[in-house]
């Protein structure tokens, strides 16, 4: 979002021009959805991050990306460049036998996948063609300083934590006791705030983004990470006020 040289990416697209794309939420969920479409071929790729189930070790730390080819054959290339430290920290890369590792000073990150990968400057890359049907996983997630990759998920154990998510997220919002108007951009907001919630304590970040100033090199330039009273305070009674008193609480 600030520098697309250096501040490191995570894209998976097709390799040639589509004729439309579209970017919708899965219905009363946080589950992104992505899709590519063309006069031959149809491909998705959904995003999230699992939730609902009692995970061991690092399980809720990652991201799950599931690429689909929906109608005929598609092809599409992956790459991934962390960036560290906002691209201040140095890493290492290595591939495993089922993807990539990336080990920095401080943190590090497992990209597991049974898609092969090749090592570039600052990251892996790889391209892959999926037939009707057919799906490929990716998931990115925190590791060890010393492990590899982590587990490869296999997509029958990819779609059994998609359906975990969305159920918990579908239940979550059907705790809402709103009926007027313009339910479903009041549902994608209160969904948003519940993205703003530190689960272990329930503290609500002002903003994900912060060290943005108003004006470059201004003195207007707030750490949003941490939990603004005032904010919380709105954020509490916009809960209240379509009934989630419990998630208030």
């Amino acid at each position: 979002m600030l520098d697309d040289r250096k501040g490191g990416r995570f894209v998976i697209a097709p390799e040639c021009a589509v004729e439309n794309t579209k970017q919708l939420y899965w219905p009363e969920t946080n589950v992104l959805v992505m899709r590519y479409l063309s006069a031959k071929s149809a491909g998705e790729v959904i995003d999230y991050m699992p939730v609902g189930r009692t995970e061991t070790g690092d399980g809720h730390h990652q991201i799950i990306r599931s690429v689909h080819a929906v109608r005929g054959q598609i092809s599409f290339q992956m790459e991934c460049t962390p960036a560290f430290n906002n691209a201040r920290a140095p890493h290492e890369t290595s591939l495993c036998e089922r993807g990539a590792a990336f080990h920095s000073s401080d943190l590090s990150l497992g990209l597991a996948t049974e898609i092969p990968l090749e090592q570039i400057e600052g990251g892996v890359c790889g391209r892959f063609t999926l037939d009707e049907g057919d799906t490929a996983v990716f998931t990115l997630r925190q590791i060890a300083p010393d492990a590899d990759c982590g587990a490869w998920l296999s997509p029958e154990e990819t779609q059994d934590r998609f359906t975990d998510t969305v159920r918990y997220w579908q239940e979550w919002i059907a705790g809402s006791s709103y009926m007027g108007r313009w339910r479903e951009t009041v549902y994608r907001s209160l969904l948003a705030l519940k993205l703003l919630t530190y689960a272990p304590t329930g503290a609500i970040v002002a903003a994900p983004t912060f060290g943005l100033p108003e004006v470059i090199c201004g003195e207007r330039n707030w750490d949003y990470r941490y939990t603004w009273l005032r904010d919380a305070a709105f954020t509490l009674y916009a809960l209240m006020r379509v009934g989630l008193n419990q998630e208030a609480a």
